[in-house]
């Protein structure tokens, strides 16, 4: 009886990791040399999007630009160096997570820490026992060097998703899917099957490019479908994130957000009865 027990168990085994070798080969691998592959959807991503005006400001001028009325022109910011904040639930992190759950894939950071900590004792359903046993926490980060586009305004965001598509069209239209596959991007799971499918990934393109509201498409964009997808399109212009309507930051590479301090945050910033 032992010895069938234990051919059964070495059995199963076996099926487990069959399975997941099969399912590691229907995983599209990256390439070797990603930025081969950025430089050929560049020329796919051309005349989707009206010429993009920089702004260079210097540190700590980035709250006084936002708080200026919004200009008519499609722009970027030029950030020579900011210090910005993330609440979060987990401390001792030297590189923040990525998030796929908003409009686009990446980091948000906040303009104020008010705000931050704010986010950290409020971010999902937290126990008494929780915030006794790991703090919130507040990251204090720096970003230097980058492109952030304004995209305060709906006209602004409307361009971009209708620019999107239209790239993403120019993919189909090229045969070109294989090189959003070969990207070393952390795509989350409904994504590779988009991108592992053409028939479905021509589907869901065919369903953003027909005339809909623009709150169905932030439904469908929050969805987690191709959010990754939307910021290796703005890469591809020199944008490494954006300012969304509320004056967040969102940056696509989490590497350049830069961890510089971190401090625990208070739970009486919120109730917990």
């Amino acid at each position: 009886m032992k010895k069938e027990l234990i051919y059964i168990k070495n059995f199963i085994n076996y099926l487990d990791k069959m399975q997941t070798t099969q399912a590691n080969h229907s995983i599209p691998r990256p390439m070797a040399l990603p930025f081969l592959a950025r430089e050929q959807l560049a020329e796919l991503a051309k005349g989707t999007l009206p010429p993009i005006d920089t702004v260079g400001i210097q540190r700590f001028a980035l709250r006084h630009i936002l708080r200026q009325p919004l200009g008519n022109s499609f722009r970027a910011i030029r950030i020579n160096e900011e210090q910005l904040y993330r609440g979060c639930r987990e401390p001792g992190q030297s590189v923040l997570q990525e998030s796929y759950l908003a409009m686009i894939a990446g980091v948000y950071l906040s303009l104020s820490k008010e705000e931050g900590r704010r986010y950290a004792v409020n971010a999902g359903i937290l126990l008494r026992d929780e915030f006794v046993a790991t703090p919130p926490v507040l990251y204090t980060c720096s970003i230097v060097g980058l492109n952030l586009l304004d995209l305060r305004g709906r006209t602004d965001e409307d361009i971009v998703f209708n620019g999107f598509v239209q790239f993403l069209n120019n993919i189909l239209e090229s045969g070109s899917l294989d090189l959003l596959i070969s990207l070393d991007r952390k795509w989350d799971k409904v994504e590779w099957q988009l991108l592992s499918n053409e028939s479905e990934f021509r589907e869901w393109i065919r369903s953003m490019g027909s005339p809909i509201r623009s709150s169905e498409l932030d439904r469908k964009m929050q969805q987690r479908a191709l959010n990754g997808t939307l910021a290796e399109y703005l890469t591809t212009f020199g944008i490494d994130g954006i300012i969304d309507a509320d004056s967040n930051v969102l940056v696509f590479d989490s590497e350049k957000a830069k961890i510089i301090d971190e401090a625990p945050v208070s739970p009486k910033l919120r109730s917990l009865s």
